[in-house]
């Protein structure tokens, strides 16, 4: 009996695998785990250096806004202290005013023997005119405030001293100081009413 040979098989080749670390695939998951990690922790440092940035910006604006209100209440103080200056100055004003005219406004009749300026609420000029007469018109003086004139003579004579008085005031005065009113005008004589003017036009008193 014959016994028939069997060829050899082949054998198969043996195929190494590779080391985990050098699959493409691992590689690229592993750099990508690293860039994220990496991301994440500069995330983390950037909110930390925003915060910082954030907080240093609020104090920074609080301190702003004290520095504000100190300087609107220091404003405050400069305003009134101006206010109180501007006051000053005008009654200053007025004042030397009172001294320039008194004595020396005159016309042929009278002479301002005493002037009083003050300020109304509406900062218009209030404007009492005390008057002395002039030698030949004591003549014409009957006493409280009255005259041997006729009415229209007196009312004349009166205007010219009180626009004399406006006149120097006027040329003086800046912007600034109190304006003059002609509706706030009274004319007296040893402190005795002759007329004034707040109806609109100078009256002597008892004239309607």
């Amino acid at each position: 009996m014959e016994i028939e040979a069997v060829p050899a098989q082949e054998s198969l080749p043996i195929v190494k695998q590779k080391a985990l670390i050098q699959q493409p695939l691992f590689i690229i998951t592993l750099l990508l785990a690293i860039v994220s990690v990496a991301g994440v922790g500069f995330l983390y440092q950037k909110n930390g250096d925003l915060k910082k940035q954030s907080d240093a910006q609020l104090a920074s604006l609080d301190d702003l806004s004290k520095k504000i209100e100190a300087y609107r209440a220091d404003s405050s103080k400069l305003s009134n202290l101006q206010e109180k200056s501007d006051a000053l100055s005008k009654v200053a004003f007025l004042v030397s005013e009172q001294h320039d005219i008194e004595g020396a406004v005159v016309t042929d009749d009278f002479t301002v023997d005493k002037v009083y300026l003050g300020v109304q609420d509406s900062g218009e000029l209030n404007i009492t005119i005390d008057i002395n007469t002039q030698p030949q018109m004591a003549l014409h003086y009957t006493g409280q405030g009255a005259f041997d004139l006729s009415d229209r003579e007196l009312r004349a004579k009166s205007l010219a001293i009180i626009n004399e008085v406006k006149d120097r005031y006027t040329s003086n005065a800046t912007d600034q100081m109190p304006k003059w009113d002609d509706s706030s005008v009274y004319l007296t004589i040893k402190n005795y009413a002759i007329g004034d003017s707040t109806s609109g036009e100078f009256k002597l008193v008892g004239e309607k």
